[in-house]
């Protein structure tokens, strides 16, 4: 494995071509290079389990209300806190490489943090509006979200998602919630129901479970009959 950190990022890339800025020392963001000589059956669900060891190591530094958001978001209080972004590339009956990537952030500053707002985007957080007294040095927090990385990436080698199902679900800002997924064009709404083995999404619309692999999920008030 190979762990690379930037001080900052001008570019980064998120999700569905979205942009992830981290003014210099605002935050971390680094990647994490990996093989797998087999390709897990349910690499898919690979980037679940990564939030989870992400928030995991979060709550043992003393964040202990952050909470993963399907499919790759890391939040406090409906607030983004940090996001994650996995590159995966495999091959039938051999290997998979993975990059994971993951900004989180730690003080942004006032336009940092309106760049990274907008329409249907979870308001931002740091983790010195959080807990301003908890906050280690950057060096630490890298040396522990990195190890809890690796940790991960090495657990699902060996377990894949069956060894996180469970922690996600303690974890899963959405699950009960009403929700509306988002995929291109269409959009519906119904309750989320937690995830399938393969990291897919449950949610129950009507009278049917419906299950989403890509998409971006919205909470909906209660009772809102939505639009």
């Amino acid at each position: 494995p190979r762990v690379a950190f930037a001080e900052l990022q001008r570019a980064g890339r998120g999700r569905r071509g979205r942009s992830w800025l981290a003014p210099f020392g605002s935050g971390l963001a680094f990647s994490v290079a990996w093989t797998f000589a087999e390709t897990p059956a349910d690499l898919p669900a690979l980037g679940l389990a990564v939030g989870v060891s992400v928030a995991e190591a979060l709550h043992r530094l003393g964040f202990v209300e952050v909470r993963v958001k399907w499919p790759n978001d890391i939040v406090w209080r409906n607030r983004k806190l940090g996001g994650l972004l996995l590159q995966m590339r495999s091959e039938i009956g051999g290997g998979a490489s993975v990059v994971a990537g993951l900004g989180l952030n730690i003080a942004l500053p006032a336009a940092a943090r309106s760049a990274l707002e907008g329409p249907g985007l979870l308001p931002a957080t740091d983790l010195c509006e959080i807990g301003p007294d908890r906050v280690p040095g950057r060096n630490a927090l890298a040396a522990a979200l990195a190890a809890a990385l690796l940790a991960a990436l090495a657990e699902f080698k060996d377990s894949g998602f069956a060894a996180f199902a469970a922690r996600w679900s303690g974890l899963d800002a959405l699950a009960g919630s009403r929700v509306r997924v988002s995929h291109g064009d269409e959009s519906i709404e119904g309750q989320a129901l937690g995830v399938e083995a393969d990291g897919a999404l449950r949610v129950a619309v009507a009278d049917r479970i419906e299950r989403f692999y890509s998409g971006d999920v919205s909470l909906r008030p209660a009772g809102d009959p939505g639009s």
